[in-house]
């Protein structure tokens, strides 16, 4: 008995030889497909994942991967991005226009949606100014 498990994404050609000899219809191909999504090889890639500008959209995109970190190709997951401030901006001095930030656990969190071949757009938009932290949890609950 012999086996063996492809990491890699794609169609590769197998051979079996018995005793020197390949047996009938070798050799043939074997379509691999990507394993299960895996959050720590999973990517987030945009604008959106470093900065934006307080009320106005922002964007990023997750690309689902694979422990091997082959991409996803199809929709099969669920991701959500929480943005938390864990610091507001204070308001400048002699400008009555600006809302005060606070630090009162301000949240926002969108779901992501699907674009095509394993990745996906997620849209928000912070009203208030400040630090956030992002979290993007899949619906495995694995942190990507």
């Amino acid at each position: 008995l012999v086996s063996y498990t492809p990491v890699y994404e794609g169609t590769i050609t197998v051979q079996v030889f018995i005793n020197g000899l390949s047996i009938k219809k070798s050799p043939f191909n074997v379509t691999v497909y990507p394993g299960k999504m895996a959050g720590s090889k999973s990517t987030v890639t945009g604008p959106g994942k470093d900065s934006s500008i307080a009320g106005t959209n922002a964007t990023f995109i997750i690309q689902a991967r694979d422990e091997a970190g082959n991409p996803k190709r199809k929709k099969d997951e669920f991701f959500r991005a929480t943005l938390t401030m864990i610091r507001g901006d204070p308001r400048p001095d002699n400008c009555e226009n600006f809302s005060q930030a606070t630090n009162e656990n301000h949240t926002t969190s969108s779901d992501a949606q699907y674009v095509d071949d394993g990745r996906y757009q997620v849209t928000y938009n912070i009203t208030i100014s400040g630090i956030y932290k992002l979290d993007v949890i899949s619906e495995s609950n694995e942190h990507v």
